[in-house]
């Protein structure tokens, strides 16, 4: 299998670190703690914005095509795709994501719970606001 290049040059980011960004180099973009660990790094940057560099395979878990330009342009084929599911482990129906999976990254559900505690917060300056013309003396 292809060993992982490196997915930005390292020019753009140096150029991006003279800008005054935070950047967050050389992650293998195939695993996904990997990737968990460099998202929570660039979160915990609070003055300045990130840029994440992850290293990925084009083709990636694909036996025959894994690091060649024609995994990217063309269908693997059923024969290739079948190897490619053995290859990864990957042993459900096509176009299903395991509930666990999608859970997991589904940013819906968590953006969800972070707000509730935003929309709160509205309601109760709503209230405010409302009330507000009731506090002022009378005339």
């Amino acid at each position: 299998m292809a060993k992982p290049k490196a997915g930005l040059p390292t020019i753009p980011a140096k150029r991006f670190e003279a800008y005054h960004w935070h950047v967050v180099h050389d992650i293998d973009g195939h695993d996904p703690e990997a990737v968990k660990k460099a998202i929570l790094e660039a979160r915990s940057v609070k003055d300045k914005p990130s840029l994440i560099i992850c290293r990925t395979v084009i083709g990636f878990g694909s036996p025959n095509k894994a690091g060649k330009e024609e995994s990217h342009g063309a269908a693997l084929g059923e024969e290739e795709v079948a190897l490619t599911r053995q290859k990864l482990g990957w042993h459900h129906p096509a176009f299903e994501i395991p509930k666990e999976i999608y859970r997991a990254w589904d940013g819906r559900e968590k953006a969800r719970k972070r707000s509730s505690g935003g929309r709160k917060s509205l309601l109760l300056m709503r209230r405010l606001i409302l009330s507000w013309p009731r506090s002022l003396p009378a005339g």
